[in-house]
């Protein structure tokens, strides 16, 4: 009888059927999910169980972006080309990253402006720096000027 309920997926979820292995010594402690270490120190603020309540069709959704992801999203719209990122070196931090850091310094130094102004003037300390973004609007100036010759 037990065999059959642990087979089946409502007596609970993944990781606590696999603690319940980590705890009987049925599967060796250093042979553990990568993400099983993850999810016991940052569990999820909802239940994710088999009998979770979802929303409904027309109910509203949480929100699960933070404001960076939305500068980022607007980064990675409008820059063509970012080369390869190293996820090995953690030393270094991606071009995304540096531009996130610097916008957000610029927001707390000029909580009053708005969010494209904030994104120019990232973009040109970025280019202060040494740096050179290879931005969209550079491409449409360039289709705009050969269509007029």
């Amino acid at each position: 009888m037990a065999a059959q309920l642990v087979r089946k997926e409502n007596v609970g979820s993944i990781f606590y059927r696999v603690t319940g292995l980590l705890r009987g010594n049925q599967m060796k402690w250093n042979q553990r999910p990568l993400w099983y270490d993850i999810y016991a120190m940052y569990p999820p603020l909802l239940d994710t169980g088999w009998n979770a309540k979802f929303p409904k069709e027309k109910e509203p959704v949480n929100s699960i972006l933070y404001a960076e992801d939305v500068v980022r999203a607007e980064f990675y719209k409008k820059i063509r080309s970012l080369g390869a990122i190293s996820v090995e070196n953690l030393e270094t931090i991606s071009l995304s990253q540096f531009f996130v850091d610097i916008y957000s310094e610029l927001e707390t130094q000029n909580p009053k402006l708005e969010p494209q102004q904030l994104f120019d003037m990232a973009v040109k300390e970025v280019e202060k720096k040494g740096i050179e973004l290879n931005i969209e609007r550079n491409k449409v100036s360039e289709i705009k000027n050969s269509n007029s010759s």
